[in-house]
């Protein structure tokens, strides 16, 4: 995420250097949506309260009318901390950059103390994906903001439930292109017609568009690692054709990398874990294992995450590898066709290979045969 993305917000516009070494601060727990209507009063009582006097400047900057925003703001007025300057004009010109930019900003946790009051603070582009959050602080005399502070963060990796809701209501739009630019080259989707990589995706997801179906995702829950489950409703022309609570969503590094039903997930991790494994990433590949898992080949049996991770250690040495196809599964149970391979040798093949997946998470690897015995 460049740094210009970042800092749209309307009183982040910060030097580079900042922005590098910003702290992040954690996205408050409820967020205060300050979108609202247009009008907002022009007039400020002198007893006015700050809250309310912040919330209403927001609602007018995400609704774009800096007439009504500078309506908050004091002749006199100063920017400190987060931006540096002095003066209504120097301001409303600070503002109306942020305002041509777009997206949100949302407030939170409001504390008022006397004539100021602060708060957390959380940016959203026009995708509704964060983008950027900090605290800030508002200085009032009679009914208008005389100082703004504001210390500002990144959103490194934006929430995962933010980014699965923000892609359905997209595509609820209509607006292919824009949802996609929500998931990365290595995205895969699965509906019930198939598995898509990126770009047999993107024609898929018109296809369904075009037809009139829409989506009704929820019921979301972050069950960690990036991994989002929902429940859905598809609706054709308005009209119910399906529904379900097993509608599973990867999230790596703010872009989606699998969506689709758990069923087809299993098969998905069973792959990505094999392919990280081959590729001689470690980490990635022991990111897909639970913690209490059981491995069982012709070398022994391992149980936990350390006995796993040391056996899988030795066979990236010896230069082990391994070619699966012919997936199948059932409740989890994944089964499918390989082939053991130290460089071209040829050292095992069967069948009958079976990886148990429960909850986004490896817990047994072995054969059809090995699961009997253990």
């Amino acid at each position: 995420m460049n740094t210009k993305r970042i800092l749209f917000i309307l009183f982040v516009i910060l030097s580079q250097a900042l922005a590098a070494c910003g702290s992040a601060f954690p996205l408050p727990p409820t967020l205060v949506p300050v979108t609202g209507p247009t009008s907002v009063p022009t007039t400020i009582p002198e007893a006015a309260d700050p809250a309310a006097i912040a919330q209403n400047f927001y609602k007018a900057i995400n609704a774009g009318d800096i007439e009504a925003a500078m309506a908050f703001v004091a002749e006199d007025v100063k920017c400190r901390v987060g931006c540096y300057l002095t003066g209504k004009e120097s301001f409303r010109s600070f503002i109306q950059g942020s305002i041509n930019v777009g997206g949100r900003v949302e407030l939170s946790d409001l504390r008022v103390e006397g004539q100021k009051v602060s708060y957390n603070w959380t940016a959203y582009n026009k995708d509704g994906v964060p983008v950027a959050l900090g605290m800030e602080t508002l200085q009032m005399k009679n009914g208008q903001i005389i100082l703004m502070e504001t210390r500002t963060g990144t959103v490194k990796s934006a929430d995962p439930v933010t980014i699965v809701k923000s892609f359905y209501e997209i595509l609820n739009t209509k607006d292919v292109d824009r949802a996609m630019e929500l998931t990365a080259e290595d995205y895969v989707m699965n509906d019930p017609f198939g598995t898509y990589d990126q770009a047999a995706a993107a024609i898929q997801w018109q296809v369904v568009i075009e037809a009139g179906i829409t989506f009704n995702q929820t019921d979301f829950k972050d069950t960690g690692n990036g991994r989002v489950t929902s429940c859905y409703e598809v609706l054709e022309n308005g009209k119910s054709i399906d529904k379900g609570c097993d509608n599973v969503t990867h999230i790596r590094d703010g872009k989606i990398i699998f969506d689709g039903l758990e069923s087809a997930e299993q098969i998905w991790i069973v792959q990505k874990y094999y392919e990280a494994l081959n590729a001689g990433k470690l980490d990635l590949a022991m990111s897909f294992i639970a913690g209490d898992a059981v491995f069982i080949n012709p070398t022994g049996t391992y149980e936990g995450a350390d006995m796993i991770r040391e056996s899988l250690a030795g066979l990236n040495t010896d230069g082990i590898t391994f070619d699966l196809s012919n997936f199948r599964n059932t409740a989890g149970k994944v089964i499918y066709d390989y082939k053991v391979m130290q460089g071209t040798n040829l050292l095992d093949q069967s069948t009958n290979g079976l990886t148990v997946v429960k909850n986004g998470k490896i817990v047994f690897d072995g054969t059809e045969d090995t699961l009997t015995v253990q």
